[in-house]
């Protein structure tokens, strides 16, 4: 499925990009600016499609570490610092869903907590507190993708409750590493399907209440990927 969906993708990219630009355009018009029912229908369109591109590029992706092509490069990261700011992104969206976002990036890094409260609440009174202290070796690009991709699913299968996210420091095998985890209250996974979370194109939502119908079942396995090319391990 990876070799085929990789070889079509490469026909879709171009033209993809060439549908979203006058979309663009369209929707940043103030001149002439859509009428409130066709502005619907357009912002529709550009969701599909970055949603489409997405997963063209995320297949891409999948070919080049399967041929080798792709190697990470790893730098010395305030991979505390980083994470928070990654959360961060999160906070509104967790805000105006009425969730509970907590979010702790190590013993001595930044913490903040944000209840479920008014969307125009303002959250400047959130302190950053404490970093590591010191760097952790990373690709920033990639760890990017990996706190979004699980923030994204914790996301859309917490319909109430919270949303925790812990970065601490762990030593596991004799070596010194950091461990990320993400916890939420969501709708959970059957036991029998866990050994099946990371493999491509599986999804287990089917009947389960969710935000988002949208999904292509390669999300997680992408995620996998990329932590082992950190010398990691994912598990649920």
């Amino acid at each position: 499925k990876t070799v085929f969906f990789s070889n079509v993708s490469h026909e879709f990219r171009t033209p993809l990009s060439l549908i979203l630009s006058p979309i663009d355009d369209m929707l940043a018009d103030t001149l002439e600016p859509l009428p409130p029912n066709q502005r619907i229908r357009v912002e529709l369109i550009q969701r599909s499609s970055q949603r489409l591109l997405k997963l063209v590029n995320t297949l891409l992706d999948f070919s080049r570490i399967e041929a080798n092509r792709i190697s990470a490069t790893f730098q010395p990261v305030d991979v505390g610092q980083l994470t928070f700011d990654l959360c961060s992104c999160f906070r509104s969206t967790m805000v105006k869903a009425g969730l509970e976002f907590n979010v702790d990036t190590g013993t001595d890094t930044n913490t903040f907590e944000v209840k479920s409260i008014q969307s125009d609440e303002t959250l400047s009174d959130l302190e950053k507190e404490k970093r590591l202290s010191e760097q952790v070796f990373v690709d920033r690009e990639m760890w990017e993708k990996i706190v979004f991709n699980l923030l994204s699913n914790a996301y859309k299968f917490t319909l109430e409750g919270s949303v925790t996210v812990t970065l601490k420091k762990q030593l596991i095998d004799g070596v010194h590493c950091v461990q990320l985890i993400v916890k939420d209250t969501g709708v959970g996974i059957d036991k029998e399907d866990l050994l099946k979370l990371f493999q491509r194109f599986e999804r287990f939502s089917k009947g389960t209440k969710r935000r988002s119908v949208e999904g292509s079942g390669i999300g997680l396995s992408f995620i996998k990927e990329l932590v082992h090319l950190h010398g990691g391990k994912i598990y649920a």
